[in-house]
């Protein structure tokens, strides 16, 4: 295939004028680290906890001084305010309290809100729920010990939560407790709380599903008493006094847990399975109730991920059936389970596949076994947005071009078509119940996010948030426009790339070059939407650095061919492209520096950096590797598994996709960084590739951080890792090879 170089000037011509182009007639500023890393000089406005009312008729948003405001849909105006932050803090127990995070009950006259909130894992966190009634405008104290996973029942006034591994419900009329499940804490089962895999890995954090009536919940119980304790130290150097942390985390080739699914019925009171596997080993990584509440939906797959199927727990016999089945020589993809819709006639469903080569949705009739393709396109359906079963039509997000996001809308019946988008750029749509009105989320890669909510009837344009406070502030900023470009790889396969110059970039200088990606299954880096360039590139790009990003082989919304082309051998495909690109540019570009060319990443991009300075040495001549796995072994299995297939039946390709397995061709430089409470990557993956390198001879730098975990964050320790970060990229990169 030719190599060709693509300019997007559509995006060029559109947006530059309206950000990034430079003026001459403006103040040139430079960033300073300051700027990315502490004064949070170009953050973003989201849509401050934007939400629409259940009537039809209104909004809610925080206002910018925390207040709850509500306005009209109509116009856009001021209807009243819900609830100010003053009163609040006046409310017995309010101080401390904050609007940010709220959630609202389905009647419209409850706010849950959480006090001492506690970081447990990713997304994962234990609170003191709190009750703020809007008519009585009191505020009441749900429990006064910490609980996770507090939610409303869709109707009635009940809550459920999870504490010490057990699930609870809580009657607010009767202001009574009713404990549900009685795991005892040190037998290893817990109930409603999703373990650590599940959580990072499919992304379930509440363990647990209302009915769409309330009458019932489904939860997980994770049978743990087998899998293996992982235990690293705590230091707290405000005490001095060394403890350990130890959680549950199973890795390739380890025991899992062993999940079953059990209904509630707050009728009866009594609790029946859903299912439960026998001695083989499954995932169960979603369940759906159907809407009339009548059927349970369960996805389930087995450890190796090559298949699911989607069983059906009718609620009169409470007997699990298996509805329909998919198998992949390679992985089903996790993401597919996202996209799930039961129609309210019970007959029928909408789920997700990558069977025929794409992501596309598929309408499945329950009583005719039969289905209907509703996205037929040569290219990936992106997300499910929603429903209109009175309309006759679904709304979804496709990725035409894999860099953007458009957003459609499909009979249902007749499957016409029509597009609610169509500007270059990343569109995401969120709809009213009465689908009369819709929140449209649209930003580029060189234009903060600008929300929106639009009236379906009449096209009506309501500004919730236009960013242009940062607008103004990037007008003052010396700033370089990024170029989207395709780079071909050894196969003649065209990836998608940016490329950032320096702003005095001119031509007969040599410049260093970072590549800076992820690179992991499934994600992407180049996309033409905000936050995609980010403006730690920027500062290096005023020092005189080219930054550049590759989408490599494995990565997302390309079809299923190219994604799971890594399977079996993570790292070799994925590093080799990146290699290709690195040569591409220098070959193509008469002003880069071949012998400076640099590559950065975090958890898998960290991972991708240790192979680049092993791999693929004979081009990358520094890296900077954050929280890198280096061995999958190491890993979580639900992930590595995945993506690597079982250690029995892979051997050889755990054996060759590691960086450990090339450290005899390391000959550049390679700061290694890892935080030692890390519970994602394990800190061990640093030591041990350290002890590799050391028997090896090589040298190189590392830095820890203590009792950091894998987002190595807070406001000191993220500017002090980028401070880090930055000095060793520009005395490895710049040194005495400075531009003249």
């Amino acid at each position: 295939m030719t190599a060709k170089l693509y300019l997007s000037v559509v995006f060029f011509f559109i947006i530059y004028p309206t950000c990034l182009a430079q003026d001459s007639t403006r103040a040139q500023q430079l960033i300073q680290l300051e700027d990315v890393y502490g004064k949070n000089t170009f953050e973003a406005r989201g849509t401050r906890n934007f939400r629409f009312s259940t009537d039809g008729t209104h909004y809610y948003q925080l206002g910018i001084q925390g207040d709850l405001l509500r306005f009209r849909l109509a116009d856009g105006k001021l209807r009243d305010t819900i609830l100010t932050k003053r009163r609040l803090s006046q409310q017995e127990g309010g101080r401390g309290l904050s609007l940010n995070g709220h959630v609202w009950n389905e009647k419209e006259d409850l706010l849950l809100l959480h006090s001492q909130r506690n970081k447990i894992y990713r997304f994962s966190f234990t609170s003191i729920p709190w009750l703020y009634d809007i008519k009585n405008d009191s505020l009441f104290q749900l429990t006064d010990r910490p609980v996770r996973n507090v939610s409303f029942s869709p109707i009635g006034r009940q809550l459920a939560y999870c504490r010490d591994n057990n699930l609870f419900l809580y009657d607010l009329d009767a202001r009574k407790e009713i404990q549900i499940t009685h795991a005892s804490h040190d037998e290893g089962v817990q109930n409603g709380i999703s373990d650590w895999v599940y959580e990072e890995t499919f992304g379930v954090v509440q363990a647990y599903k209302w009915s769409y009536d309330g009458r019932y919940v489904a939860y997980y119980t994770f049978d743990m008493s087998q899998v293996p304790t992982h235990t690293f130290p705590i230091y707290d150097a405000k005490s001095l006094a060394g403890e350990n942390y130890s959680y549950r985390y199973y890795r390739p080739g380890e025991p899992i847990a062993k999940v079953s699914i059990h209904i509630y019925d707050l009728h009866t009171g009594e609790t029946q399975l859903g299912d439960k596997p026998d001695e083989a080993e499954y995932y169960y990584p979603r369940i759906y109730w159907a809407k009339d509440s009548r059927s349970l939906f369960i996805y389930k797959m087995p450890r190796n991920q090559k298949s699911f199927e989607i069983g059906q727990v009718d609620m009169q016999n409470v007997i699990y059936k298996t509805v329909l089945t998919e198998r992949d020589k390679r992985y089903i993809d996790r993401a597919t389970f996202d996209a799930f819709y039961s129609f309210a006639d019970e007959k029928r469903f909408i789920y997700m596949s990558e069977k025929e080569g794409w992501r596309r949705l598929y309408l499945y009739d329950l009583g005719k076994n039969k289905e209907i393709l509703l996205t037929p396109f040569s290219y990936d359906t992106d997300r499910l947005l929603a429903v209109d079963e009175k309309g006759g039509k679904l709304y979804c997000s496709v990725a035409e071009d894999p860099r953007e996001r458009q957003v459609l809308s499909i009979g249902l019946s007749k499957g016409n078509i029509q597009r609610l988008t169509d500007t270059s750029g990343w569109n995401t749509l969120s709809f009213n119940r009465a689908f009369t009105h819709y929140l449209r989320i649209f930003s580029t890669i060189d234009v903060p996010p600008v929300a929106t909510v639009h009236s379906v009837k009449d096209g009506t344009v309501i500004s919730i948030e236009d960013n242009a406070r940062l607008k103004d502030t990037l007008y003052y900023f010396r700033l370089s426009a990024p170029q989207f470009v395709h780079i071909p790889n050894r196969h003649g396969v065209d990836l998608n790339a940016w490329i950032l110059y320096p702003p005095d970039y001119r031509e007969g200088a040599k410049y260093p070059v970072l590549f800076a990606n992820y690179g992991g299954p499934g994600s992407q880096r180049v996309t033409n939407s905000w936050g995609t360039v980010n403006f730690w590139h920027q500062y290096l790009a005023q020092q005189g650095i080219i930054v550049v990003c590759v989408d490599n082989t494995g990565t997302g919304y390309r079809g299923a061919d190219f994604k799971k082309a890594i399977y079996g051998r993570l790292g070799i495909q994925e590093i080799e492209d990146q290699m290709d690109a690195a040569r591409w540019l220098s070959t193509r570009y008469t002003t880069v520096d071949s012998t400076r060319i640099a590559y950065w990443g975090w958890s898998f991009g960290g991972f991708m950096a240790s192979m680049a300075i092993t791999y693929g040495a004979d081009v990358f001549s520094t890296a900077v590797s954050v929280a890198p796995v280096t061995h999958w072994k190491l890993y979580q299995s639900g992930y590595a598994e995945r993506h690597m297939g079982l250690p029995k039946d892979n051997p050889e390709g755990y054996a060759q996709s590691t960086p450990m397995a090339y450290i005899d061709r390391m000959k550049g430089n390679l700061l290694l960084i890892h935080g030692t409470a890390d519970d994602n990557v394990h800190f061990r993956n640093s030591a041990v590739f350290s002890q590799q390198l050391i028997k090896e001879g090589k040298q190189f730098e590392q830095y820890y951080y203590p009792d950091k975990d894998h987002a190595i964050a807070g406001t000191q320790t993220r500017f002090h890792l980028y401070r880090l970060m930055t000095d060793y990229l520009l005395k490895k990169l710049k040194g005495d090879h400075e531009n003249q």
